[in-house]
């Protein structure tokens, strides 16, 4: 295991030099440093803010980076191994609030990264988060609006750093985007995984799949019975292309981006493993976030379906649990991208919903296994499966079927 998550976080230029193809020129700024070049053949942006303060000063050289690199429309990584923001001069709060708006144009533009190493506070932990995927490096980096000393002065409560923002409070709690590393090292290499699905969505040709479809057969369980959600993900997509946009396995859903004959797709899928697939409040924050994602990098969604429903909330989190839903629902509705759902067993209420189960429509293409079926409300022992097609856009197809009706739905879709 790699222990370089014990030390401080390593200089700009080893950063820059592990990151880029070939060491690019820099630019240093006090506690900013500045650098474009090429990561796997795709040109870059990159700033790294580190030392014990940010002051000032950085934000205005990186609200200047910023503006170039909106005009250039490159990807950009940002890497926060800083400490706290300074004002040396009493425009750090305007300068703050420029570079979130600049980072939020950037974002809409080109895909933007992030990694955390240490603990980020306030408007710093904001511009991390903005990130399509926020690499977090444990045990040091966190994210939060307050620090444990501002908790503690307020509320006159002790947590620490990564009990406030580490990043299984930020993946359970938030629904943010964010991964876990264990090192430096381990994030940077997310970050080469990442990008090039984010930077190249179209066509690079057809690929095999990670598993054959014949294994779709005997993949599932005839009764309730939990599978994994991966292997059935696996006989879908090109093999060795899913980057998990999560790393727990500990939620009833799963995100993720990969190739689906060469062309980059976000997955939503339903996690039988975890509550038998029924959704709750982190899993409905997760799925609102992720199709934010895909609404902003125009990905095709494929969301696969095998619920149950919402798990029942508490008293003090039900007008949470409700409103929250609510926006997925919104979500779903607003997004302009093509959807193909597919429903291999069984889809019921308000958890269906959530995983985008709607009528099919020419940018929505609803495929069913032979068997299955979707229901508004009971149980999946009294459900009746589907009887026929409702359109043509909505399919029933045998398991093993299941690529080829995806791949064909796809190529409909992008038509």
């Amino acid at each position: 295991m790699s222990t370089d998550h014990m030390h401080p976080p390593l200089a700009p230029d080893i950063l820059l030099a592990a990151l880029f193809d070939t060491l690019p020129a820099s630019r240093h700024c006090n506690g900013l440093t500045l650098a474009s070049g090429t990561l796997l053949g795709h040109p870059l942006d990159c700033f790294v803010l580190h030392g014990s303060d940010c002051t000032s000063t950085d934000h205005a050289a990186l609200l200047e980076f910023l503006t170039t690199a909106r005009t250039a429309v490159r990807p950009l990584i940002g890497i926060f191994a800083c400490g706290t923001a300074a004002d040396e001069d009493g425009h750090l709060l305007e300068r703050q609030a420029l570079l979130l708006q600049q980072l939020a144009t950037a974002r809409s533009l080109a895909p933007y990264l992030s990694i955390v190493l240490t603990q980020q506070t306030g408007p710093l932990a904001a511009l991390a988060a903005l990130a399509d995927l926020t690499l977090v490096a444990r045990p040091t980096g966190s994210l939060a609006l307050h620090g444990p000393n501002a908790v503690l002065q307020a509320r006159a409560l002790v947590f620490d750093a990564d009990a406030l923002g580490g990043a299984a409070a930020l993946r359970h709690q938030s629904g943010l985007a964010t991964r876990s590393c264990r090192s430096t090292l381990e994030a940077l290499r997310h970050v080469r995984l990442a990008l090039p699905l984010l930077s190249s969505p179209q066509s690079l040709g057809p690929a095999s799949a990670a598993k054959p479809a014949q294994a779709l057969a005997t993949l599932l369980p005839d009764t309730r019975n939990a599978f994994d959600c991966r292997e059935l993900i696996d006989t879908l997509i090109d093999a060795g292309s899913l980057l998990a946009w999560h790393d727990d396995d500990d939620l009833a859903v799963a995100t993720g981006i990969a190739r689906l004959q060469g062309r980059t797709v976000g997955i939503v899928s339903n996690q039988p493993r975890q509550h038998a697939g029924h959704l709750g409040l982190a899993e409905l924050r997760r799925i609102e976030r992720f199709l934010q994602l895909c609404r902003i990098r125009k990905l095709p969604v494929l969301s696969l379906i095998d619920t149950g429903g919402l798990l029942p909330a508490l008293p003090d989190t039900d007008a949470d649990l409700l409103a929250t839903w609510l926006r997925v629902l919104d979500a779903w509705q607003t997004l302009e991208t093509p959807r193909i759902s597919i429903v291999p067993r069984l889809a019921l209420g308000t958890g269906a919903l959530s995983m985008g189960l709607t009528p099919a429509t020419p940018r929505h293409i609803r495929i069913e296994w032979l068997g299955a079926g979707t229901q508004a409300s009971g149980t999946f022992a009294d459900a009746h499966p589907t009887a026929q097609q409702t359109g043509p856009y909505h399919l029933l197809t045998a398991p093993a079927d299941c690529p080829l009706a995806v791949h064909t739905a796809l190529d409909l879709l992008q038509a």
